[in-house]
């Protein structure tokens, strides 16, 4: 979700100086943190729910919802403070490139927060029991990020002072990662395309019709993770854990560069 500004920004610290934005709207391999649990034989056969008492637990998937609610419940407690201190502007990107991932966690509206965390649920519980929990922990962070870098770098080509800085927030882009992992073209992963197709077609046209919705970190994210998804399926199997690392460190560093040397004036 993109929020946007009231006010312009000005030089200094904007978000405390209230010049800022406005109030958002409303895998096998050895035993260890990137491998699947002991006690998964093989791919899931189907979306989540089918052979689920065989497959490992999916501990990421609920952490990853409970810290987006616990930050939900804190924003109707707090207002607009942890959007205007923790989302995501290309014009704070580098003061605070923290904030790239941060904003994953962050959400704009009850409805927003509900079907996040629906989608996150049912892709998140799939693919955590399939690539394992360490796999699982670092694709979604990757994806964020990479939701963040297409803000940011879409922001800096249209050039407006409107789209760099406005605050983009939402785990809309980390979520839209597992989507493009999924969506991945391989016979290896055993899930229904029709449902993914369905997801992906509703969003698409949600975003069409809704406003301020950061379609920018669903292109950025879905990118990311299917770029993910094809290093894990199509990299041999003694690489894979190597060829993911490098790309995760490459483009993160890349990245974070990016967001904190890159001039953006507004």
């Amino acid at each position: 979700m993109s929020v946007p500004p009231h006010e312009s920004p000005e030089p200094g610290n904007p978000r405390l100086g209230g010049s800022g934005p406005g109030s958002p709207q409303p895998g096998s391999g050895h035993p260890g943190p990137f491998a699947p649990g002991p006690s998964a034989p093989g791919p899931p056969q189907g979306m989540p729910g089918r052979n689920a008492r065989r497959l490992p637990s999916t501990p990421v998937t609920y952490a990853l919802i409970g810290a987006c609610v616990v930050v939900w419940l804190l924003q109707l407690l707090t207002g607009d403070w942890i959007p205007r201190m923790f989302g995501f502007a290309a014009y704070w990107a580098a003061p605070e490139p923290y904030t790239a991932l941060t904003t994953a966690f962050i959400h704009g509206g009850s409805m927003h927060i509900m079907f996040n965390m629906i989608g996150l649920y049912f892709f998140g519980t799939f693919l955590e029991r399939y690539v394992g929990s360490g796999w699982f922990a670092l694709l979604y962070l990757f994806s964020a990020l990479g939701g963040s870098l297409a803000v940011f770098f879409l922001a800096l080509a249209d050039g407006s002072p409107q789209a760099l800085v406005t605050v983009h927030i939402g785990a809309s882009g980390a979520l839209f990662g597992l989507v493009g992992f999924v969506a991945t073209p391989t016979r290896r992963l055993d899930r229904n395309l029709t449902g993914v197709l369905g997801f992906v077609a509703i969003n698409a046209v949600l975003i069409w019709l809704v406003p301020n919705i950061s379609w920018q970190a669903h292109l950025g994210g879905f990118l990311t993770g299917f770029v993910f998804g094809c290093v894990y399926f199509f990299t041999p199997q003694r690489l894979r854990a190597l060829g993911l690392l490098i790309l995760t460190v490459v483009v993160a560093a890349v990245g974070f560069a990016a967001l904190v040397l890159v001039p953006v004036t507004v």
